[in-house]
């Protein structure tokens, strides 16, 4: 289900036999829930790897508020404004397969650090652009699809690297840690600092962001020793389109993931017609400025920080299947609680409780399919799986625009939830009929009941 734009930034993502697909429960302060590096260098490197991550999601997260803000004075018109989620994300449906196949042939490290440098310079153009006053919408549309286009190749590259640096047993601790550092940097602290930086000058937003990918690259470079794979990678000397086929092959051949992909493809698709014009939805129904925006942001990230802390317990007690299934509930319900209110405090615990499914689906699913998928193919089948899940974002923008131009903002949040309460029926057949199919197949069995 997200990400990079608003409270659904970062849907998607999954193991091998059960065992490793769900490890025992853990009490909180357990010491095997913290995330047990390999070696010293493996504990300096995560370390590093997650203090870069978290100085690049305070940067984003000022952007997440500064981004719809400076397209709103830009333009009025809904279409321009979802047009900007389109930019962004449309590099997943163009670039994804491609950086997939790179993020397996190079060292993913170094790409990080560069493609953090390449970012910082996009943002200190739309910088210099806000402070010289000749800021454009079509700008924004060029920058944040180079944006778009680097992210594919960086969050493929960051999460293939994490097995290499943490034991499966540990990996889902691993990712809720990310998860809730993303979420209190990203979507509680950043936005309202977004909007209170883009109230005082609109280019001082673009240059924190730019210093963030500069402090981030500045710490993946002092990794001196790169997370090495498990094996081999002979890919590298392979064509490019034989590299990505392999990919392709590997996750349909896996019904569970294939399934899992389609679904988050689903959410994606009718929630981002939403959340792509919540700044109007923010501004027009519920009367809120800029910084109001920013602050509706970060209430709805407390849902995801709980569900950070909650969601291995979670999916442990409920099941993996019961547990996504009750996910994809809960966002039906959000989007219909939203079409009939007009209070912030209404819209914004809608939002939280939103995030807290998200960030539920992110931490099993991320975490089984970097459990399941070997180590030289990690890159590519996370391609393949985020083509399928997050290549319909830019669609959902798109038509979430053209649709609110002809019935209203307010409208589209009721033709979200209900077709969200389709796909929920339909997850409860076919995640059964997957699980059933993937019991009698060569590959691993991934959900638990």
């Amino acid at each position: 289900m997200s990400s990079e734009s608003a409270v659904l930034d970062a849907i998607a993502e999954e193991g091998p036999l059960d065992a490793l697909a769900r490890p025992p429960a853990q009490d909180a302060a357990s010491p095997s829930d913290e995330p047990q590096m390999k070696t010293s260098s493996g504990r300096h490197a995560f370390a590093a790897m997650w203090t870069a991550a978290a100085l690049s999601y305070c940067g984003d997260g000022v952007m997440l508020a500064a981004a719809p803000l400076a397209a709103a004075t830009l333009t009025s018109d809904p279409r321009l404004i979802s047009g900007l989620t389109v930019a962004a994300t449309l590099p997943w449906a163009l670039f994804c397969l491609v950086s997939g196949a790179v993020v397996d042939r190079v060292d993913r490290i170094r790409l990080m650090w560069r493609i953090d440098l390449l970012r910082a310079c996009l943002m200190i153009v739309l910088a210099l652009s806000f402070a010289l006053g000749s800021p454009s919408i079509y700008l924004l549309f060029v920058a944040f699809f180079c944006l778009g286009t680097a992210e594919t190749f960086f969050a493929n590259a960051a999460q293939a690297a994490l097995p290499s640096v943490v034991p499966a047993s540990a990996l889902r601790s691993a990712n809720a840690k990310l998860q809730s550092t993303e979420l209190v940097l990203a979507q509680f602290a950043g936005p309202p600092l977004g909007g209170l930086l883009f109230t005082v000058a609109a280019s001082l937003p673009f240059v924190v962001d730019s210093t963030s990918f500069l402090l981030s690259a500045a710490l993946l470079l002092l990794i001196r020793r790169r997370p090495q794979p498990a094996a081999p990678r002979p890919a590298g000397r392979e064509p490019l389109r034989r590299q990505i086929a392999e990919g392709l092959a590997w996750l349909w051949k896996h019904p569970q993931l294939r399934v899992l992909a389609m679904f988050t493809g689903l959410v994606n698709l009718l929630t981002e017609a939403t959340l792509s014009l919540l700044v109007i939805f923010s501004r027009d129904d519920l009367g809120m400025g800029n910084v109001g925006f920013g602050y509706l942001l970060a209430v709805a990230a407390l849902g995801g920080v709980v569900a950070s802390v909650v969601g291995p317990r979670l999916s442990s007690r409920l099941g993996d299947r019961c547990t996504l299934i009750a996910v994809l509930g809960i966002q039906s319900v959000t989007q219909i609680v939203i079409f009939c209110s007009s209070s912030f405090a209404l819209v914004a615990a809608a939002l939280a409780l939103a995030a807290f499914g998200i960030v539920v689906w992110n931490i099993v699913t991320i975490s089984l399919r970097q459990t399941i998928v070997p180590d030289h193919l990690l890159g590519r089948v996370n391609s393949v799986y985020r083509f399928v899940a997050w290549g319909t974002i830019p669609l959902g923008a798109a038509a979430g625009g053209i649709v609110a131009a002809a019935v209203g903002t307010r409208s589209l949040f009721l033709v979200s939830g209900l077709l969200l309460a389709g796909v929920s029926v339909l997850a409860i057949f076919l995640l059964r009929t997957a699980s059933s199919e993937g019991s009698h197949s060569a590959v691993p069995k991934i959900f638990t009941t």
